[in-house]
């Protein structure tokens, strides 16, 4: 068997606990769920509401807005650390792509093709634009959820993933570079999410919120566009101590 091309690689390295998979070796229905079938809107308000229940919100629009980014996270992640370590990745767009989802949570993730290509900032986010657009409209179909707080939420999903790869990178300095340009390419509504540093690590700053602070028990995440910026720093050394253990 050949070996797993180097961006699968990174992106296990740097998002560690996370399924990634490549090539549709067991075809179980029941476990995966061909991401193309969440651009129906019928699917999103039992995968909303089971959100919504395990983290105790009241509401199956904080459990849409906040599965739509663990969701994105997980689609986009691996792809977006491979390049941004200046890998060649797969169009997204050209790929079939599954997802795990439990509980409304998205746990998992693989990809049907190894074919990669060397991609420009905007070529990545015209891809991955591609792919996500039908999943917030609709989303948008059911809830009452803006494009600006759904797109947001796939900004945080981006630098998040950025995030990561900073954190593994050689060249730090490159990635950011990625980052930036990235974050500022041709979405077709704004992430509304500026790049930040804190202590030398890649952080961000967002103009909306996921709304997971209505979760009992939770609290606004760092970047959080409701987070206080001196109080925001204290988080997110808070979060950088635990990704680094």
């Amino acid at each position: 068997m050949a070996a797993d091309p180097s961006w699968i690689v990174l992106a296990r390295q740097a998002l560690p606990g996370q399924r990634i998979e490549l090539g549709m070796r067991e075809r179980d229905p029941g476990a995966w769920t061909p991401l193309r079938s969440l651009a129906d809107s019928r699917a999103w308000p039992s995968i909303a509401r089971d959100y919504a229940d395990g983290i105790s919100a009241r509401s199956a629009v904080v459990g849409a807005s906040c599965a739509l980014q663990g969701l994105a996270s997980r689609v986009m992640g691996p792809v977006l650390v491979g390049w941004a370590l200046g890998h060649p990745v797969p169009r997204l767009a050209d790929v079939e792509v599954e997802v795990l989802v439990r509980a409304g949570r998205t746990t998992g993730v693989r990809y049907s093709v190894t074919r990669t290509t060397p991609l420009h900032a905007d070529e990545l986010v015209t891809s991955l634009a591609t792919v996500i657009h039908p999943l917030v409209e609709a989303i948008r179909e059911t809830f009452a959820l803006t494009e600006r707080v759904l797109w947001g939420n796939v900004g945080a999903s981006c630098a998040g993933a950025l995030g990561a790869a900073h954190r593994i990178a050689s060249d730090a300095e490159v990635v950011r570079q990625h980052g930036e340009r990235l974050l500022a390419g041709p979405w077709l509504v704004s992430l509304a999410v500026e790049p930040r540093t804190c202590d030398g690590a890649w952080t961000y700053r967002r103009d909306t919120c996921c709304l997971i602070h209505l979760g009992d028990g939770h609290r606004f995440c760092p970047g959080c566009s409701r987070v206080d910026p001196a109080d925001d720093r204290v988080r997110w050394r808070e979060r950088l101590e635990e990704l680094a253990r």
